[in-house]
């Protein structure tokens, strides 16, 4: 799902601490 795309997503910024 598109959601679950989105949170993978936020998920890997989060992990490589880009934000």
């Amino acid at each position: 799902s598109i959601f679950a795309t989105l949170a993978a997503a936020y998920i890997g910024e989060s992990m490589e601490g880009h934000h």
